[in-house]
């Protein structure tokens, strides 16, 4: 019996570890957004200067005065086609603060995780890889899940369990943690040039702030393909980069589904363990 309740607490343990780690691959993106919510007001921006040139002055005369005549009237001209907007760009998108994306997340010790994010004005979910074990953790309605899309299952976290785990809810939950369409505009860049990222021809544009961090945002035509934070140093800070960037967010990445089964803490610590077992 002994045995058995010290097999169960050191599943338990690693069970909650999981959790842990999982909630920790959300709070990689919070500098992305701290970052961006400073860029906007700290990027020293050189704003192009236009000189515009005025018609020539010439001395002024007296024309003779003209005979009246009377004008044919006259057709009016077909309206003109309106200029087509500009395209939006997976950029811009993501500048908007509501988007769905996948692509990985690489850290300042050079550690890559895959990631999938969808972002609204009020909830966000995150998913990762724990252990070869899909793990996303949503965010909204004042409320925190953790949802096992594999499992077809969610557990909403209480105060006292996001306390175990060693998480603040209410920190954890603040809009400005992800607030992303701060970011700045592209053509605010300070440097743009043309380089390739992993084979693929594209231009970067870099962002310095007067502190020396730098931000560089890789696009290729209109596609997001890679955004870096830097310190001061050039030291990678974060890097995302980008599969696909979208407007459209999937309705069971804002609330759990409702064909998901929800669970209590125990339950689901047994169903990550076995997932993680490989049962």
């Amino acid at each position: 019996m002994i045995r058995k309740i010290i097999k169960w607490v050191s599943i338990a343990l690693a069970s909650l570890l999981v959790l842990a780690v999982a909630f920790t691959a959300v709070f990689i993106l919070i500098p992305f957004a701290r970052t961006a919510r400073n860029l906007s007001e700290k990027y020293a921006e050189q704003e192009p200067v236009v000189t515009q040139q005025s018609a020539p002055q010439t001395a002024e005369t007296t024309a003779p005065a003209q005979p009246e005549t009377t004008q044919p009237a006259q057709t009016p001209a077909p309206a003109s086609e309106a200029t087509p907007a500009a395209a939006q760009t997976e950029y811009d998108i993501y500048r908007s603060g509501t988007f769905y994306v996948t692509g990985s997340v690489t850290d300042s010790s050079g550690v890559t995780n895959p990631m999938e994010m969808a972002v609204t004005e009020d909830s966000i979910y995150m998913l990762t890889s724990v252990s070869d074990v899909k793990m996303g953790v949503m965010i909204g309605g004042g409320k925190t899940y953790l949802v096992s899309p594999e499992n077809r299952a969610y557990i909403e976290l209480s105060g006292a369990v996001m306390s175990m785990l060693g998480m603040d809810s209410t920190k954890l939950s603040a809009p400005s943690n992800f607030n992303f369409s701060d970011m700045p505009d592209l053509s605010a860049a300070g440097n743009v040039k043309e380089t390739e990222l992993d084979g693929v021809a594209c231009k970067e544009y870099e962002f310095t702030a007067q502190s020396g961090k730098q931000t560089r945002v890789y696009m290729a035509d209109t596609r997001l393909l890679q955004i870096d934070i830097l310190a001061e140093d050039g030291t990678l800070v974060n890097r995302m980069a980008f599969d696909s960037v979208s407007g459209q967010i999937p309705s069971d990445r804002i609330a759990p589904p409702t064909y998901y089964e929800k669970k209590g803490l125990l339950a689901f610590i047994s169903m990550m363990s076995k997932s993680m077992n490989g049962n």
